[in-house]
C-alpha cells in the first residue's frame, strides 16, 4: 500500500500542470517515481514528520508547516517533471 501512495505522490500535480487524465497522470507518476522510489519515500516521510510535528504543537504549528510541506512537494515535482511552457497572453 505504501508503494502506491509514494508512487502516485505527484499524480494530482501532473493532472493540473500537464493536463493529464487521471489514469495517465498516475501511470506517469509511478514510472518516474519508481526510478528513485526509496529517496522519494524518505522525502515524503520527512515532510510528513515535519507537518505532523506542527499539528502536535497546539495545532498552531500547522499554519506554518503545512504550507512548507506543500511547497516542498511542489518543488520536488517541478524538479522531477518540470513545468510546461506557459504562453503569455
Amino acid at each position: 500500500m505504501a508503494y502506491f501512495a509514494v508512487s502516485w505522490t505527484f499524480s494530482s500535480l501532473l493532472a493540473v500542470f500537464h493536463s493529464k487524465e487521471s489514469w495517465a497522470a498516475m501511470e506517469l507518476s509511478r514510472k518516474m517515481v519508481v526510478k528513485n522510489w526509496f529517496m522519494i519515500f524518505l522525502f515524503v516521510f520527512v515532510v510528513g514528520i515535519i507537518v505532523g510535528a506542527g499539528v502536535l504543537f497546539l495545532g498552531i504549528g500547522i499554519v506554518f508547516t503545512l504550507p512548507l510541506g506543500i511547497y516542498s512537494l511542489y518543488a520536488a515535482f517541478e524538479d522531477i517533471f518540470g513545468l510546461p511552457n506557459m504562453k503569455k497572453t
